[in-house]
């Protein structure tokens, strides 16, 4: 039989349209079909809601809108639209407002009363087909097709956390890259580009970039073995040196005699510090954790490993797994203190820890493994005497969302010096991870095959 070969699923997102209040994407598409994830009839910056259907449904098509135009694409190009009332007695005012807003266009449509959110009148979803850029196959999507798409640390199948890579990123501006990862829709987008004239010992050199959805961030450590992997797969393994905004990060690739090519990448030296008595309380009340759920043993701190993020230690596995946060009182306070995740963790054992990485303030609900977080932990209980030097951490995360990942740490013999983090990425032919998984929501923990993954990967790591 032929083989079977798609293009892989691509996510959107805008700021100019309302931030998904939960695991999904504004919208998702393969190739030129693109599906839109419902609007309500809210303000972008303020969520709040319009005054009256009418005009609900006016904002609602606006905000349809914005992230059509995100995607590349307008009104024109929809095919079929999904209407749900709250109150069929509205229904000639958004008809009306509907009418109204696509013009002559009319595509299929399907009218459905439904309960809503409070306050919300009408929610309206779309499909469409986007027109294919000029010169490009069925499936192309311009200069996506440049992007490799790998998963870093999977566990499992599903699992790993995907990353855009750009090996040839030279001559790409800011908004290039931005508009790129906005594009590709994952947690990270790496841009790479060849430094030949740094003396580096023998160490190919690269300057390296990475964009969220939403911003840049000055390191991103699944990127960061993904784009490793994939440049031992096109020139063989070695060892490289990544110039981040950061600092320099080497890292180092090798083949395993069953043929993976594993990457460890060595972060910049970590930071400790303190977390202020507001700022805890802020952030236990946007995650919805009392004090009592804090691990007495793991007290709240700030660390820098490349990346900035609060180690926040849980004191129960159901604590952890029960993940439900207030997604803008996060995202303001994460931008206001600098932080790219929240590093959420719960300790099984010395050397076994699991953890969940909320990032609403890069575009994503939650990241299913991530690796500047990883050596957060690392840095965390070895400078705060936890843990020796020479130890090797094992990290789980994304078992609870369906992307089972399994990040290795090897703490270093003095305190204050590099952390080391060990993984491997592949290819994906098709999309997994959190983009994927955001389609059929997030998988629980106490899923009998969300379980059993957890428990596989964790085998021999209990100490």
């Amino acid at each position: 039989m032929p083989t079977r070969t798609t293009s892989p699923v691509t996510v959107v997102h805008t700021t100019l349209a309302p931030a998904p209040a939960g695991p999904y994407a504004q919208a998702a598409g393969r190739g030129e079909v693109l599906a839109l994830a419902g609007q309500l009839g809210t303000d972008p910056d303020t969520r709040a809601f319009a005054e009256g259907a009418g005009t609900q449904t006016r904002q609602a098509l606006a905000n349809l809108a914005a992230v059509l135009d995100a995607a590349g694409a307008s009104f024109t190009d929809v095919i079929r639209v999904g209407v749900y009332l709250a109150d069929w007695a509205d229904f000639a005012a958004i008809n009306a407002a509907y009418a109204e807003a696509l013009g002559g266009h009319r595509p299929a449509r399907t009218t459905v009363g439904v309960n809503l959110p409070p306050g919300a009148l009408v929610e309206i979803d779309a499909l469409a087909v986007r027109p294919a850029a000029p010169g490009t196959a069925p499936g192309a999507r311009g200069d996506d097709a440049a992007v490799g798409r790998w998963a870093a640390f999977a566990a499992g199948p599903g699992g790993g956390n995907p990353a855009g890579v750009v090996l040839e990123a030279t001559g790409m501006d800011d908004a290039a890259m931005q508009d790129l990862a906005a594009r590709i829709g994952y947690s990270e987008t790496v841009f790479v580009q060849p430094d030949p004239d740094r003396d580096t010992s023998g160490r190919a050199a690269y300057q390296v970039r990475y964009f969220s959805p939403q911003r840049e961030v000055s390191f991103c450590g699944h990127a960061t073995i993904a784009a490793a992997v994939a440049l031992a797969d096109r020139s063989g393994p070695g060892d490289l040196l990544f110039d981040t905004l950061a600092g320099a990060v080497p890292v180092t690739t090798a083949r395993t005699p069953e043929g993976t090519v594993t990457a460890t990448l060595t972060s910049v030296a970590p930071e400790v510090g303190p977390l202020s008595e507001a700022d805890l309380a802020a952030l236990l009340a946007a995650v919805r954790w009392e004090a009592g759920d804090l691990d007495p043993a793991l007290p709240p701190r700030v660390v820098f490993a490349g990346a900035r993020h609060p180690v926040i230690a849980a004191a129960t596995r159901d604590r952890l797994a029960d993940l439900d946060y207030d997604t803008e009182a996060l995202t303001a306070l994460m931008a206001a203190r600098g932080w790219d995740t929240i590093d959420l963790i719960w300790r099984e054992t010395d050397t076994l820890v699991h953890a969940r990485n909320p990032f609403p303030v890069g575009g994503i609900y939650e990241d299913p493994a991530t690796g500047a977080a990883a050596a957060a932990t690392g840095a965390y209980l070895h400078m705060l005497g936890h843990l020796p030097g020479g130890t090797r951490v094992t990290i789980l995360q994304g078992f609870d969302m369906g992307c089972p990942s399994r990040i290795l740490v090897d703490l270093p013999e003095h305190a204050g010096a590099g952390i080391a983090v060990t993984g491997t990425a592949h290819p994906m032919p098709e999309a997994t991870g959190p983009a994927a998984t955001a389609a059929g929501g997030r998988a629980r923990e106490d899923a009998p095959a969300t379980r059993a993954a957890r428990e596989h990967a964790a085998a021999g790591d209990r100490g």
